[in-house]
């Protein structure tokens, strides 16, 4: 077994060291519908996997071993030291993993202070029958993991069925695929770093603005939360750039003009809902943030505002 083999069965049997099953769901009665629902099994005791549709009794769920020749088959796509492979999962209903590369893989955006690496994200959802595998970065100027989901070169969907480990070889290849758009990726984020934007008029575009008519002066409750709701957030996002800056050994932002790349412009919202919306509310997990901001509205319409360029 080879270095990263060993990696991967390791990170990912210890964290997902369960099985999920199927059961006919019962009616009043005790009577079995056509219909089940899938149980997770892990030290003896069974529990319903929540946030899961019924399935059919033709349904079979994919299993850790399934999830491993996933993880094996992305790994392969990067060449370097593989002893510096990285692996993390997480359970939501699904099975996620990322792949960290070898750091050689690391590119510079600006300088020495903003930098990215590459993420292969997989998906191994219950509610749809595909896999799917995600080409993003990870960015240490601000922890940011994003992976641009409504960008479809970044995108692969893989076909959910019983034997993956025999179809090995189509599976590095898709994963390749995705693997060899981190070139494209790079150079998608170094033109968003040379393009300049309003960062007031960016917001706007992507968060909207409160309706004039909430701006009277017989306001109420519910609509002044409002007002104010929005108006810290866009100051938090104003606030974090300006962080950036400093970091990354920028210039401050000119009061005047408030021009700004795309590529803070983009990371700013990206970040502003991975780690600060509705953070004191939720106390959400590190992966519960990255998958808000991956399923985000605000973040899908950031990156489209950088794409109709």
């Amino acid at each position: 077994m080879s270095v990263v083999e060993q990696i991967i069965r390791k990170a990912v049997g210890q964290a997902f060291d369960f099985e999920i099953e199927k059961r006919p769901m019962i009616v009043e009665g005790d009577i079995a519908t056509d219909q089940c629902g899938l149980v997770r099994i892990q030290d003896g005791k069974e529990e319903y996997v929540r946030g899961v549709q019924s399935v059919s009794r033709g349904y079979h769920p994919h299993t850790t071993e399934d999830c491993i020749a996933l993880a094996e088959a992305a790994a392969h796509v990067f060449a370097g030291n593989q002893a510096e492979i990285k692996v993390d999962c997480y359970w939501r209903a699904g099975h996620y993993i990322t792949i960290s590369p070898p750091n050689e893989h690391r590119r510079a955006i600006y300088g020495k202070g903003d930098n990215i690496f590459p993420r292969l994200t997989i998906r191994a959802g219950f509610n749809k029958q595909s896999f799917r595998g995600s080409l993003g970065y990870f960015r240490d100027t601000c922890s940011n993991l994003a992976m641009l989901s409504n960008v479809s070169r970044f995108t692969t969907s893989i076909r959910h069925d019983t034997n993956l480990r025999p179809r090995m070889d189509e599976l590095i290849e898709r994963f390749s695929q995705l693997g060899q758009s981190w070139i494209e990726l790079q150079d998608l984020a170094l033109g968003m770093q040379k393009r300049e934007v309003h960062l007031a008029q960016f917001l706007e575009a992507v968060f909207g603005k409160p309706d004039q008519n909430l701006l009277d002066a017989h306001m109420s409750g519910a609509k002044v939360r409002a007002v104010t709701t929005h108006q810290k957030t866009i100051e938090q996002i104003f606030r974090r750039v300006q962080r950036e800056r400093d970091k990354t050994g920028r210039p401050e932002i000119d009061s005047k003009t408030w021009l700004v790349s795309e590529w803070e412009a983009f990371n700013a919202v990206q970040g502003y809902v991975q780690h600060d919306q509705g953070i004191r509310r939720n106390n959400d997990s590190e992966w519960e943030r990255i998958i808000r901001a991956s399923r985000s509205k605000y973040v899908r319409r950031a990156c489209e505002l950088c794409m109709s360029v």
